[in-house]
């Protein structure tokens, strides 16, 4: 099993990560079911990222698999 990060490792991961995407970022806020928040939280400290950076991978993922596609 991988050693568990403390608080500070994840944010400092974290931070580093934001400075080195060149794309500007937004800030919002959304309300969700808090079991869902409460287990993608703890998912995000046990791979050491961050909950911003699992929601944004979700949110690719879900625009790359519902992109209208062409009529032939």
């Amino acid at each position: 099993m991988a050693k568990r990060k403390r608080p500070a490792e994840v944010a400092a991961e974290g931070a580093v990560e934001v400075a080195r995407q060149a794309e500007r970022l937004a800030t919002t806020t959304i309300k969700i079911a808090y079991d869902v928040w409460k287990a993608a939280k703890i998912r995000a400290l046990e791979e050491g990222a961050t909950l911003a950076g699992i929601i944004e991978k979700a949110l690719r993922r879900y625009l790359e698999e519902t992109e209208p596609r062409e009529e032939r």
